[in-house]
C-alpha cells in the first residue's frame, strides 16, 4: 500500500481491513475473497456514515447550547 500517511497509520488501516474480512468471512465461509472484500468495504462505509451523522448531530447540540 501506498499513501500519503504514516506507515504506522497505513499498518493500523490494513490491519482493520484485515479484521473485518476476517469477521466476515467467518461468518459466511463459502464466500470467496472478492465478496468479502466488497462486504467489508460496505460494512466500512456504513460505519463511516452512522459515525459522521452522530457527529453533526453533535456539533449541532453544541451549536444550540452555545445559543
Amino acid at each position: 500500500m501506498v499513501g500519503t500517511e504514516t506507515s504506522s497509520y497505513m499498518r493500523q488501516v490494513a490491519s482493520m481491513v484485515d479484521d473485518k474480512m476476517r469477521e466476515i468471512s467467518e461468518r459466511n465461509p463459502s464466500l470467496d475473497t472478492a465478496k468479502i472484500a466488497v462486504l467489508a468495504a460496505v460494512n466500512s462505509v456504513h460505519d463511516y456514515l452512522k459515525l459522521k451523522e452522530q457527529v453533526e448531530q453533535m456539533e449541532e447540540e453544541l451549536k444550540n447550547l452555545k445559543g
